[in-house]
């Protein structure tokens, strides 16, 4: 996960320019924490663009999907 994620500060910007958020009514620190969505992220880094902490949403989605296939293979 990357590390900036914590450094949220919850404006929202990310919220309102991307649909995906914007359907789940998350910011990008809450999808960090909803690796249940890690496939619904539409990779598009619109968020990221708009961030002021510069938090990467396709990080946090890539990170979240490597998890999950590493965890399935470990099964």
């Amino acid at each position: 996960m990357p590390d900036n994620v914590k450094d949220c500060i919850h404006c929202n910007k990310c919220v309102k320019k991307c649909s995906f958020l914007t359907k789940y009514n998350i910011d990008l620190e809450a999808f960090s924490k909803r690796e249940d969505l890690a496939y619904h992220c539409f990779l598009c880094n619109d968020c990221n663009i708009v961030c002021p902490k510069d938090i990467d949403g396709n990080k946090i989605s890539m990170c979240m999907r490597i998890n999950k296939i590493n965890s399935d293979v470990e099964k």
